[in-house]
């Protein structure tokens, strides 16, 4: 691909400002179907290998290998599945950092708990609005790339959040993830009067008492 990725500047370029940018405003308040995303390809698939001759042409690279990029072999095309996720997260990250903007205020208010201690984490998804919605659908992908200040544990998960060792510990311990009655526990609620208190649905067999 580097051999001929100079000619195709111009055109990937082309194809990126038309037909990537518009959708991108919507990417950032819903979060869109599979089928949205594969018709989103197939047209930029189709318009970078053959606007040229307007006419049917062969596809000789994945697209997958398009959207890689420049520095490691492809031409930078938008993932948009990624991109639809990180501006997804954003929201996520502007409701955290308790941003005083009119719209993050309104969402705290609606979705996020009232006693003060609960973050965009602790809220409810049921019943929520398909913006809502969409955000807890990504949120798995902001926490593996997050670190915790754990302060009281308030606003920390316990199974869900990676705030010790590198990785949450519902994949650390997924057997005991499983028999615990309740997973949405704070580090908090968890580690209560100075002892850690797990709640199980059921006893534990020898194998997961291993783990």
């Amino acid at each position: 691909m580097e051999m001929w990725a100079p000619f195709l500047w111009g055109e990937s370029n082309l194809g990126e400002f038309l037909l990537t940018s518009i959708p991108m405003y919507t990417m950032g308040v819903y979060l869109l179907p599979e089928t949205t995303h594969q018709m989103m390809d197939s047209i930029r698939f189709r318009f970078f290998w053959e606007v040229l001759e307007n006419k049917r042409k062969y596809h000789m690279v994945k697209w997958e290998a398009l959207c890689r990029p420049k520095e490691f072999g492809g031409l930078g095309f938008i993932n948009t599945r990624v991109m639809n996720a990180a501006l997804r997260c954003k929201w996520i990250v502007r409701i955290e950092s308790g941003q005083d903007d009119l719209c993050c205020m309104l969402l705290h208010r609606k979705y996020c708990s009232n006693e003060g201690e609960g973050g965009f984490f602790q809220s409810r998804q049921e019943g929520g609005s398909q913006f809502w919605k969409g955000l807890h659908a990504v949120k798995h992908w902001l926490r593996l790339g997050s670190w915790y200040e754990i302060g009281e544990g308030n606003s920390t998960s316990f199974w869900n959040d990676v705030w010790s060792g590198e990785a949450p510990l519902k994949v650390t311990f997924p057997a005991i993830y499983k028999a615990c009655s309740n997973h949405n526990e704070t580090v908090k609620q968890v580690h209560n009067s100075g002892e850690w208190v797990i709640n199980l649905r059921r006893s534990l067999t020898e194998l997961e008492l291993e783990e």
